[in-house]
């Protein structure tokens, strides 16, 4: 008999294996079916606490991005304009549009941000210089933004438009978009001024014009315009010593004249031209000499007129505001004051 003989003997001897009993496999079944079904829903929690990690790791990379984005606006210097800031009498602020609405301190010597809106508080002035030369002067109260070196737009308060005069470089004119319309300079000194729903307009020296939706004005030295909400156009005409007042605001932010090296003359010349009035010498020979005295020093932070006084008093002159006129004499011969 060989091996596998005695297996098959032994194994039909045995016999049939007694069957499990049933609840017994229910047990079994149900038991596995519970491991099964706790080992799904253990696959689900870890895939569901997964993607909450991915969505919350995705939320702190699109902050940091935009912070990023931020801090990067922030720190490397903005698009400037060529717009320099000359005189503040105060704080003022260039805004610009950004998810958090980013604001740069202006003070004098700095740039205003292109697409910037500067704005004045209730007690703050500016001047600045654009690179087309003309200077420009913001009252309180004011919001303008600086589109581009030529380009503004004026939505609340004054601005003051003083042109290169004639000798001076000048490369374009500017304009500036109102709600009332766009207004251009052709070699001018003007004032615009929005208050309330009106547009007011006066203009000292050259042509200013205003493109209006429906028409084109124009308005000449020495002639005001006044806009209405309504379209009707009032036109009058501005006397300059009368209407001082809606100048006298621009006169406290002009950026003093560098006198160094210059002559009287020169220094004379810009005075009557920033007050709006004509110049008289009262005197022999005073119109001739006033070329050939050379100004040294500096008349920085003077009003105008402190720095008025100052020149004629180092130059041995003195003078005294009439009428429309500044009427220059020798000191000698100037009126005692009892």
């Amino acid at each position: 008999m060989t091996e596998r003989d005695s297996i098959e003997a032994l194994l039909q001897a045995t016999g049939k294996r007694p069957a499990v009993a049933t609840d017994r496999t229910e047990r079994v079944r149900a038991a596995v079916h519970a491991g099964w079904r706790s080992e799904v829903a253990a696959r689900g929690q870890r895939s569901r606490l997964m993607r909450r990690m991915a969505w919350a790791a995705a939320a702190v990379v699109a902050v940091a991005v935009v912070l990023g984005a931020f801090v990067l606006q922030s720190s490397v210097a903005p698009d400037p304009s060529g717009v320099l800031v000359e005189r503040a009498s105060g704080t003022a602020w260039a805004t610009r549009d950004s998810l958090l609405r980013a604001r740069t301190e202006l003070a004098v010597g700095s740039n205003v941000p292109r697409g910037a809106a500067v704005t004045t508080a209730a007690e703050v002035r500016l001047a600045l210089r654009v690179p087309t030369g003309h200077s420009m002067r913001l009252d309180t109260g004011t919001t303008l933004r600086v589109s581009s070196d030529r380009e503004f737009t004026l939505s609340s308060g004054a601005i003051y438009v003083d042109a290169p005069p004639e000798g001076e470089a000048r490369r374009s004119s500017i304009r500036i978009d109102t709600p009332f319309g766009v207004i251009e300079d052709q070699g001018t000194q003007f004032v615009a001024r929005l208050d309330g729903g009106s547009l007011s307009l006066k203009v000292r020296e050259g042509t200013v014009t205003l493109q209006t939706v429906s028409e084109r004005l124009v308005a000449h030295a020495g002639e005001a315009l006044r806009l209405e909400a309504s379209g009707e156009i009032d036109r009058s005409e501005e006397a300059s010593e009368g209407g001082r007042s809606a100048w006298e605001w621009a006169e406290t932010i002009a950026p003093m004249m560098e006198i160094e090296g210059r002559s009287l003359r020169d220094f004379l010349d810009w005075v009557v031209r920033e007050r709006g009035v004509s110049l008289r010498y009262a005197g022999d020979g005073l119109a001739e000499r006033a070329p050939t005295i050379v100004l040294k020093g500096s008349v920085a932070g003077m009003t105008l007129e402190e720095a008025t006084t100052s020149v004629l008093a180092t130059s041995g002159l003195s003078g005294r505001w009439e009428k429309g006129t500044l009427v220059v004499t020798d000191a000698s011969e100037a009126p005692r004051v009892p």
